[in-house]
């Protein structure tokens, strides 16, 4: 947990500096993550995701207290002309974000599951990091028709908006994208600042609440721990990001943007280094981050969704994990994922249920074979609150050999650590319905304790590095 906390504060430190400045938070979030991922129990995928958007509500909350007097319309000693000038920001902010609210809700899962690499993010660094210092170059000898928030026109704040579309890629930099369409618009670089940092608040703010919404509505909960580690974040970030905000906006006040256009080449170039020294270990380097959250050493091929092998049913609650063992000695887990695949082809009235969440291999290849977030037909009556691994074996016997075994303790154990169990959560499906499966490890019960405490090795270990 401590580890977790250590964690959160750099976390949070990065997102409120990264978040305002036009260096692209991504970028310097792929770096962090890629080389310090959390690993606990209280940092499971599914909170971590909800973490990534919702810490940016404390950085949000800075932006509205720097921003108070621009963004307050309730203020008593405001004249009546202050007030509208108010309310026309708030206009031109809500103009402005239409087009990035709307393409957002549509296509923000598309680009992050197609466009979240290091190689999109190196592209978008270098290339807005020219950009910046083009702009720049042409803009030293032209007029500034825009001196401040008030004076932008509705139309020109609705094609800034439109610019902001762009940083759905990641890598892009929302205040970066939407600070260049503003200065080739003709906005001065404080009055950019300004209107950048006023869209952020309802689309981040949006952001969040989606993303909370989808969180609870998928069955999740929040524990104590996940909660603190979440306000954590969000109170480093709200602190940093006052501190970020004031000095980005008195830093522009007096020079220009060409630094940060070097800073964001120089940032796309150390990354092109690292994905060349510790080839891996970025997102994109050879496999696409899961989806569910699940370690790069799993292959992910799902069978399609069907009412016999998966149902497509939601798993809301994972309170044990279920070894079994396959039916034909000398398969290959390949050949056990398309006979589950195949069962969807079935029809009459003699047909078979059946299908797992993973299975692991003879040379000890782990396929996830029906998302972890759903339920899988083959533990009976514990299908609704449990994950189910078939295991490959050699011969009648049912006994696994050294690459299976490995690979089936690193498994199970992580998928422990995951959901916050240990190994007496780990059961055989004979504990389930007394068939004799896994056959070895019914037979041979020494041979499971050892199995069992050798998954509670792992997890401990699992759990000391996080």
């Amino acid at each position: 947990m401590i580890g977790l906390l250590v964690w959160i504060i750099i976390y949070g430190i990065i997102e409120g500096i990264t978040e305002w400045l036009p260096v692209s938070s991504t970028g310097h979030m792929i770096i962090f993550e890629s080389f310090w991922s959390p690993s606990s129990s209280v940092a499971t995928p599914e909170f971590l995701e909800l973490l990534r958007v919702v810490i940016q509500f404390g950085a949000i909350l800075a932006v509205f207290i720097a921003y108070f007097k621009k963004l307050y319309p309730f203020k008593k000693s405001l004249s009546q002309s202050g007030r509208k000038k108010v309310w026309n920001n708030w206009l031109r902010i809500i103009i402005g974000c239409i087009p990035a609210g709307i393409a957002g809700l549509l296509f923000d899962d598309f680009f992050d599951s197609h466009f979240y690499n290091w190689q999109t993010v190196v592209i978008t660094l270098i290339v807005y990091g020219l950009l910046f210092i083009l702009v720049e170059n042409i803009n030293k000898k032209r007029r500034k028709k825009y001196g401040a928030m008030e004076d932008i026109p509705m139309l020109t704040a609705f094609f800034i908006g439109l610019a902001q579309v762009l940083a759905l890629i990641p890598g892009t930099s929302r205040s970066g994208v939407t600070i260049l369409a503003a200065l080739l618009l003709g906005v001065s670089r404080t009055a950019a600042v300004d209107y950048t940092f006023g869209m952020a608040i309802p689309i981040m703010a949006g952001a969040s609440l989606k993303k909370i919404y989808e969180y609870f509505a998928d069955g999740h909960s929040l524990s104590g721990k996940q909660l603190l580690v979440l306000l954590a974040g969000m109170l480093v970030a709200f602190i940093v990001s006052l501190f970020a905000v004031k000095f980005i906006r008195k830093y522009v006040s007096k020079k220009n943007f060409k630094a940060f256009g070097w800073y964001r080449i120089c940032l796309g170039i150390v990354i092109i280094i690292i994905a060349l020294v510790f080839p891996g270990v970025l997102p994109g380097s050879g496999k696409v981050p899961s989806k569910y959250g699940l370690p790069d050493y799993i292959e992910e091929d799902y069978i399609v969704e069907n009412r016999y092998s998966r149902p497509g049913t939601p798993l809301l609650q994972v309170k044990d994990i279920v070894i079994h063992y396959v039916a034909n000695p000398g398969t290959s887990a390949k050949q056990n994922r398309d006979y589950f695949n195949g069962l969807a082809d079935q029809s009459g009235d003699d047909v078979t249920y059946a299908s797992s969440n993973f299975i692991v291999g003879l040379e000890g290849e782990i396929i996830a074979v029906v998302p972890i977030e759903e339920i899988a037909y083959c533990s009976n009556n514990r299908n609704n609150d449990t994950i189910s691994i078939e295991t490959c074996h050699p011969d009648e016997t049912g006994k696994f050999n050294e690459k299976t075994y490995a690979s089936l303790v690193r498994l199970t154990a992580w998928l422990c650590d995951n959901y916050g169990l240990d190994s007496s959560h780990v059961i055989r499906h004979y504990d389930v319905t007394g068939k004799l499966c896994p056959l070895y490890f019914v037979e041979h019960e020494d041979a499971w304790e050892t199995f069992k405490a050798d998954v509670q090795t792992e997890i401990d270990s699992l759990r000391a590095v996080g």
